[in-house]
């Protein structure tokens, strides 16, 4: 699929036409979950005046829609994260094709190091951003911990990279995730962008992240995604409410105009 975004050509593939990220890039003509993506890039760059961060990770990659345009848009660096197979070969692809610098492990993150296997939902369907990683001995998919990744990711470098952002889609094994990221929640305070498709998954979310003092500030996207953050301005909420106020009004009009 060819589209252009802000006045950037770009080509993702998919595992099929049928995917569900695949159907909705082609039929929208844009990245997958624009809303969440947009508001990412404005919430980095305010966090970084106005510069592009140094390093986003993108927990969960899928095909590379995500970190395509976190690489092109938010960050120097991306570091993308994605376990099943499947999906890594068209990451590579996607992420070869449109960006220079980026990392990709192809593991599973959780709470602490082993192994684990690919498990498909019966209702997923044409939807290969379901797929799940269930623990199990001997599994052929790693399990490491974030905490991990990045410690040897600083040990390699010649700068260590502050990580000034986290999207994290991995289909309710997200706080397996944060309890595998304490160092990194602890030492660099990123913005937090979580997928949390339940009330409960949410509740459990939150008080964990608590004890590191974020709040919730936003949410995005058709599977909820919720932004946590550590900033203790009492105008952020407020902040954030004019920018949704003014990004409704901007495609408001355009749609206007489309149909002039």
């Amino acid at each position: 699929m060819d589209f252009e975004y802000s006045g950037k050509r770009f080509r993702l593939i998919g595992s099929s036409e049928e995917d569900h990220i695949v159907s909705v890039i082609r039929d929208s003509g844009s990245f997958y979950e624009l809303d969440l993506l947009e508001y990412m890039q404005w919430v980095l760059k305010k966090r970084e005046g106005g510069n592009l961060a140094k390093l986003v990770l993108d927990v969960g990659a899928n095909i590379g829609n995500h970190a395509v345009f976190i690489g092109t848009f938010i960050a120097e660096h991306v570091l993308a994260i994605e376990p099943n197979p499947e999906s890594v070969t068209q990451l590579r692809e996607n992420l070869r094709h449109n960006l220079e610098n980026y990392i990709i492990h192809d593991c599973a993150l959780g709470e602490s190091s082993g192994y684990g296997r690919v498990h498909m939902p019966e209702n997923a369907t044409n939807n290969l951003g379901m797929a799940k990683i269930v623990t199990e001995d001997g599994g052929p998919i790693r399990v490491r911990t974030l905490d991990e990744l990045i410690t040897e990711r600083n040990e390699k470098q010649e700068m260590v990279m502050p990580v000034s952002g986290m999207k994290i889609d991995v289909e309710g094994m997200e706080l397996f995730v944060l309890k595998g990221a304490c160092n990194t929640l602890q030492h660099d305070y990123p913005e937090l962008f979580i997928e949390a498709a339940t009330p409960n998954q949410l509740a459990e979310i939150k008080e964990f992240l608590e004890v590191f003092g974020y709040r919730k500030v936003a949410t995005w996207a058709a599977t909820p995604t919720h932004h946590f953050t550590t900033r203790k301005s009492n105008i952020t909420r407020l902040n954030i409410f004019i920018y949704k106020l003014k990004r409704r009004v901007k495609y408001r009009l355009q749609r206007l105009v489309g149909r002039a």
